[in-house]
């Protein structure tokens, strides 16, 4: 691949804690509530992941969805504000609620020199690496990126035998927790899987992120696309990747399509 491969810039500087500007997670009001209560939730898309307020993303069109037990709380989607990308959830009865968004696809153009930064975002192999060295010294860096995020809240006392925290949404790509994530404590282990498109997803990098800096782990999902770690302290955590392949039929000149995915927990 040559270094003078012509593209446009638009290339985002690491945060100290591996988030940029084109991640993104959702924000419960909290994390506990008590049945028949009306939850805001905010999308964010920033680059630092903390615990205090942080200015939205920009006005956007995005989708949002929920289950609460078993069933669909879609239609209970109140105050749609697209402008502070915020709506709010009424959670009816006891269960856990797992609520989730997809926001509106971007383009990503990288200079030749943002090229780099990029794959080390991501934490690409040496098979993407290989796949973009393939490509002609004309061929530009535009990147197709739909962004999933998703979160979960505990409603009074749900049934412990029902697991229905381990049900996936549906989303293209998902983080599904292997235990009750709204009883998490620090020390306690915690095994998640990835889904794309339903699949499970081996050799995948997540990002384990602290809100207060102290944490940023990067873990690969094993061959049967389970991530394990420790979590050691208290507040909250961001699980988070990125899924980067080359376009094979391409929808708008696209070069790569990714997609991103987090999850966002509390620690007590």
């Amino acid at each position: 691949m040559s270094p003078q491969k012509l593209v446009l810039f638009a290339g985002l500087a690491l945060s100290a804690c591996g988030l940029r500007g084109d991640d993104a997670w959702l924000k419960p009001e909290r994390f506990k509530a008590t049945p028949g209560a009306t939850l805001r939730f905010q999308i964010l898309a920033v680059d630092r992941f903390s615990a205090d307020e942080t200015s939205p993303i920009a006005a956007q069109d995005f989708s949002a969805t929920g289950r609460l037990g078993a069933e669909s709380i879609a239609a209970a989607l109140l105050e749609k504000d697209r402008e502070r990308a915020v709506f709010s959830v009424a959670l009816i009865r006891p269960g856990h609620a797992v609520i989730a968004s997809e926001l509106t696809p971007i383009f990503l153009e990288k200079s030749a020199d943002a090229i780099e930064a990029r794959l080390r975002e991501v934490h690409a192999g040496e098979a993407l690496r290989e796949a973009w060295g393939r490509q002609t010294t004309e061929t530009p860096w535009r990147e197709h990126l739909r962004r999933y995020v998703k979160t979960f809240v505990r409603v009074g006392e749900p049934f412990e035998a029902k697991e229905d925290w381990a049900r996936a949404l549906g989303a293209p790509l998902e983080i599904i927790p292997e235990r009750d994530p709204t009883k998490l404590s620090a020390g306690d282990r915690l095994s998640v899987k990835v889904l794309r498109e339903g699949a499970l997803l081996p050799n995948f990098a997540l990002n384990f992120t602290t809100a207060d800096d102290s944490r940023d782990h990067v873990i690969f999902t094993d061959l049967a696309g389970r991530a394990e770690i420790t979590l050691d302290v208290a507040g909250l955590w961001l699980i988070h990747g990125t899924d980067l392949r080359l376009a094979e039929k391409p929808e708008k000149n696209e070069t790569w399509v990714s997609a991103y995915v987090s999850l966002t927990l509390e620690v007590n």
